[in-house]
């Protein structure tokens, strides 16, 4: 492999190797005590060669058959998704957390975001209580995981037993249905499990 230096500065960090040193008189064949020779069969030897026979009174290995479609992994269908968790605003929308749901006076997707199309859920705040983007709500791994945004006056989370706590700075935390969260200017964010009356997607297709 050859390594071509980009800058002068790439030389800094390269060894130099002497010049191999020749008696006088002695041409470069002399090289070849230190070569190794590996003589390779041509492909007429391989050609002339005689076929390998199986034993008398043993039959050749049958070809493996081929898997059947309905044992091929690959063939079969995706599992369908599950329903997907739901929040539920103040006014009493319903809004599913199928997709990263971010929310705020005037929300904004981050520039780095868990990925998928995320959902802006704007929030009335005449004190402007509730920062620009306040909070993100995402679905990792089947659970509901809840995160402050740097908002300014942070999110109360009242999750189901458990002592109210004040997220705020960034921390994340996973929250389970029957937790709500208070944004600030009376906006109650109430999260609930999935739908039992929802109707089963459909499942994906088969992997190409």
């Amino acid at each position: 492999m050859v390594v071509v230096a980009r800058d002068a500065e790439d030389l800094d960090d390269t060894v130099a190797r002497p010049p191999k040193r020749h008696d006088a008189g002695v041409g470069p064949m002399a090289d070849l005590d230190d070569t190794i020779t590996v003589q390779r069969s041509s492909a007429t030897d391989a050609a002339s060669a005689p076929p390998v026979e199986p034993p008398v009174g043993v039959d050749p290995p049958a070809p493996a058959a081929a898997p059947e479609a309905a044992h091929n992994v690959w063939s079969q269908p995706l599992p369908a998704p599950p329903p997907p968790f739901r929040m539920r605003l103040a006014d009493g929308t319903l809004v599913p957390l199928d997709q990263p749901v971010y929310l705020g006076r005037k929300p904004s997707v981050p520039r780095i975001h868990p990925g998928g199309t995320p959902l802006l859920v704007t929030l009335d705040s005449p004190q402007r209580e509730v920062s620009s983007t306040h909070l993100e709500l995402t679905t990792v791994g089947g659970t509901i995981v809840a995160t402050d945004t740097r908002s300014t006056n942070g999110s109360v989370l009242r999750m189901p037993g458990a002592e109210p706590r004040t997220l705020i700075g960034g921390e994340s935390v996973v929250v389970v249905p029957g937790t709500v969260i208070e944004l600030g200017d009376s906006n109650l964010i109430e999260l609930l499990a999935p739908d039992p009356d929802a109707a089963t997607p459909a499942p994906r297709g088969a992997l190409p």
